[in-house]
């Protein structure tokens, strides 16, 4: 069991969705192809890498205006999240359809879903548990909209 602070698990997802851009990036650099199949995996990837960088900026901005209190509010972690470790099992998988960048977004989010929705339940104070429901909300919303958007990307 590890303990941490409210804050530094915001500051864990925001690094998280900074690595998530940085990997869409790099698949996205690692597509070869000039066809139109290509093009779309590539403009999927970069909507993605986007995706998650303003997700990145967004807890950097939460973080600036969160409550103190609340970002000082310790948690009890029955598991630890390994962020990297859930990007790097992934790092050499290179897309070949639309429909694959979706599987690996949708991938992303369900963890991020789920490490938010266990990381509410572990907070003690219901204002602690409160953000971490709230990111999850947030984030299923987001998947929703991936999901459509990409879903065009994949009908050009």
């Amino acid at each position: 069991m590890t303990t941490r602070t409210v804050g530094d698990l915001v500051k864990e997802l925001r690094q998280f969705h900074h690595l998530a851009a940085e990997h869409f990036r790099k698949l996205g650099r690692a597509q070869a192809g000039d066809g139109p199949e290509s093009g779309r995996i590539r403009m999927a990837l970069a909507y993605l890498a986007d995706h998650q960088s303003r997700l990145d900026t967004e807890m950097q901005r939460y973080l600036g205006t969160a409550s103190p209190h609340v970002l000082e509010v310790w948690i009890n972690l029955a598991l630890t999240p390994d962020f990297r470790a859930f990007l790097d099992q992934r790092a050499d998988a290179e897309p070949g359809s639309v429909e694959a960048v979706e599987e690996l977004a949708l991938a992303l989010d369900d963890y991020l879903i789920d490490i938010c929705r266990e990381l509410a339940r572990e907070a003690d104070l219901p204002e602690a548990s409160e953000v971490f429901t709230n990111l999850a909300d947030q984030q299923e919303h987001l998947k929703r909209l991936l999901v459509r958007d990409i879903g065009m990307l994949a009908d050009l």
